[in-house]
């Protein structure tokens, strides 16, 4: 049934897409659809679980009429031109085709299970939790309530806080060890769900082991975007092919494609969004600019760092055009962001407001108390900036704009290159200065957007902008990629985030710029006549990307095991028995799933000789059965069957665990600091059965 409703919902967004779009061709249609199945799903999911009412076929049911009437539209109003569907597509896009074919061998071998420590393995436990049945915003551990005295409550207190990412409500006087305030257990997974969603679905469909398979659909479509929106800004043939081939074989587009994490599909909106600024014949593209920012406003809380530039963005070009639909885009954006925001701290506050965090340092006015009435407030004078925008006679408004700007360029050349002065300026000082340590520079966010874009990209990009900024403002389109790489990489570098704390985990937000940094390079180097130059620049960042790749494509980073491993471990066990697990480091990762996949409960560990025997006692006195899981040579070694002479001890589930990561604490490599080794080790893991003898 659910695969029956998603393929009915894409059927309908690509019909709706062919429709509407004037431009569109099969290639294209395919990728946008994908993009508006995910933006659907993503919207109508979040009215479910605003009301905490959320399920699969609710979702995919109204999606399906919200798509329905996308196409109901299409045919009635829709201005497609069908006689240009189906023309050259083998010979033009032979191109992206072979783009499309790496990027899926680069990102087929999958990483696997995370632990709970990481934002993967959240998302993975909220999915796995989701294909179980529950779709609470809240998650519940009611064992809790079962235990007797303060030092048993406090001992689970403090084994539930180990696990990380499980946010527990918490007034102001308590602490994260104090259970006298807390009595029951119920609280928020990391993140927010309708990222969640989409492994769940893909795992209902494809089976657990597979379901991180739907990273690749929206890398591949984030691609296919990358390569119409290099079109849409008239990159030479030659160029877009480059410019796309970069994008897909940046390590961090392919660490990401690999893992669980929800970058991937920031990406496709971003580059969807350039996509739709960008497009100067699809009369429908001014009002579709809103779409990828309202739908990231309900999928990640990280887009308050970007809504300046992406609503001047839509004034200018309102301005330019006189488009009235730029000016509707940007009120639904506004909107949209505030209805996504008050939505995110409803379902989700603990996680939503820590996302502030960077905010609150830069406007210390602002804080949990008074975020929404600040964003509302906000939203309220953009929309009079907007609907003022548009009452104003706008006749001439183009040319009077573009007059300003070209008898004050002498001026605005100067704030430009002294910005870019300052810059480079603050960021030295940062990397080489005001430091302590002699890497510093290389855990800046600007060096995360450098090596990730090819080392050469950006640099080049700045220096052109200095020396010939009339040759990347060229036009409109040229100038809002320029101003989308000034502030989203030069400003959030400055201000928003200065450091990251290693790579790939913390690099990650960098692969949302990467479409405007190979744009932006593509149209500036298209102006060069000398193609030995160019090709000489796009070489050095293809070449720069392919030592990380190889390792990107043979190795698992952070894998804790294999989803195969975790199954016949769950498939050793009796449903509603309780499970203690002897080692924290064993707990993270085995805790959460192993609970979602047999129903188990799970509890703390006292150690040998410290409480352990008693522990059993008081669980088989509600449980059946009683699991215990620990490296099997610390078992052997004290066999916990003598423990007690009341219950018996059997390994049911004896195995080595594979894990796996890159290693980033022996980096040799001279240039960065992103790993090239990967760590492969096994340790011997085993479960035992403990039944009472009564």
């Amino acid at each position: 049934m659910i695969a029956v409703l998603l393929l009915t919902n894409y059927i309908l967004l690509f019909a709706g897409d062919f429709f509407h779009g004037k431009r569109r061709n099969a290639i294209s249609s395919l990728a946008f659809s994908v993009a508006y199945l995910f933006g659907s799903m993503c919207i109508t999911g979040a009215v479910w679980f605003f009301f905490d009412a959320f399920t699969p076929l609710r979702m995919l049911i109204s999606s399906i009429l919200v798509d329905g009437a996308f196409v109901m539209s299409g045919m009635l109003f829709g201005k497609a031109d069908f006689s240009i569907r189906h023309d050259k597509l083998g010979k033009e896009y032979f191109g992206l085709a072979i783009i499309l074919l790496l990027g899926f061998v680069l990102s087929f071998n999958k990483n696997t299970l995370y632990s709970m420590g990481q934002d993967q393995g959240t998302y993975q436990v909220r999915a796995m939790v989701m294909m179980s049945g529950n779709y609470d915003n809240r998650y519940s551990l009611p064992e809790y309530e079962g235990l007797e005295t303060d030092e048993q409550r406090q001992k689970y207190l403090d084994f539930v806080y180990g696990q990380n990412n499980l946010y527990l409500p918490r007034v102001e006087w308590e602490t994260d060890s104090d259970a006298r305030n807390i009595d029951k257990i119920e609280g928020a997974i990391h993140g927010l769900p309708t990222y969640s969603v989409l492994l769940a679905l893909w795992g209902v469909i494809f089976g657990l082991s597979n379901m991180m398979g739907v990273q690749t659909i929206g890398f591949l479509a984030s691609i296919v975007i990358m390569w119409f929106a290099c079109e849409n800004i008239g990159l030479k043939k030659e160029t877009r092919f480059l410019a796309t081939f970069s994008f897909m074989l940046s390590p961090i587009c392919i660490w990401l494609a690999k893992s669980s994490l929800t970058e991937t599909w920031l990406t496709l909106l971003f580059a969807m969004f350039v996509y739709f600024l960008t497009d100067k014949e699809d009369d429908l593209a001014p009002c579709l600019t809103c779409v990828p920012l309202v739908v990231f406003s309900f999928f990640h809380i990280s887009l308050f760092a970007f809504m300046p530039i992406f609503v001047i963005s839509l004034w200018a070009k309102y301005l330019y055009e006189e488009k009235s639909g730029y000016l509707i885009s940007a009120i639904v954006t506004v909107w949209g962001y505030f209805l996504g925001t008050l939505w995110a701290v409803t379902i989700a506050p603990y996680y939503s407001y820590g996302n502030y965090t960077e905010l609150f340092h830069v406007l210390r006015f602002v804080n949990d108390g008074n975020l929404i009435g600040f964003i509302g407030l906000v939203c309220v004078i953009c929309t009079v900036i907007t609907v003022l925008l548009g009452v104003k006679p706008v006749k001439n408004q183009y040319e009077g704009v573009k007059a300003f700007f070209e008898k004050n360029a002498k001026c605005l050349w100067v704030v430009l290159k002294l910005f870019l002065i300052l810059c480079v300026a603050y960021f030295c000082y940062k990397g080489f200065v005001g430091v302590e340590t002699h890497t510093a520079v290389e855990y800046l966010q600007i060096s995360a957007y450098i090596y990730l874009s090819g080392m050469i990209a950006i640099p080049v990009i700045v220096c052109i902008m200095f020396f010939l900024p009339d040759r990347v403002f060229s036009s409109v389109n040229h100038s809002l990629v320029a101003a989308l790489f000034l502030y989203g990489i030069m400003f959030y570098s400055c201000v928003m985030r200065v450091r990251i704390p290693h790579y790939y985990y913390y690099a990650r937000y960098s692969a949302l710029m990467l479409p405007i940094i190979f744009i932006l390079l593509g149209f500036i180097l298209d102006g060069f006549d000398k193609k030995v130059l160019t090709r000489g620049v796009w070489m050095i960042i293809i070449l720069s990307f392919l030592p990380y790749c190889i390792t990107l494509a043979r190795g698992r980073d952070h894998s804790r095991a294999d989803w195969e491993y975790v199954e016949n471990m769950a498939a050793s066990m009796e449903s509603d028995s309780a499970l203690i697990i002897a080692k924290e480091e064993l707990e993270i990762i085995f805790d959460f799933p192993l609970k979602t996949l047999t129903g188990c409960d799970i509890y703390y560990y006292d150690a040998p000789g410290e409480g352990l025997e008693q522990e059993i006692d008081f669980l088989l006195d509600r449980y059946n059965h009683v699991y215990v899981m620990n490296y099997s040579s610390e078992f052997e070694q004290d066999n916990i069957s003598e423990y007690s002479d009341n219950w018996t001890a059997s390994c049911v589930f004896r195995k080595n665990n594979r894990l796996e990561y890159f290693d980033y604490f022996n980096i040799d490599n001279p240039i960065t600091p992103i790993p090239l080794k990967t760590v492969r080790y096994e340790l011997d893991i085993s479960l035992y059965d403990i039944t009472s003898k009564k």
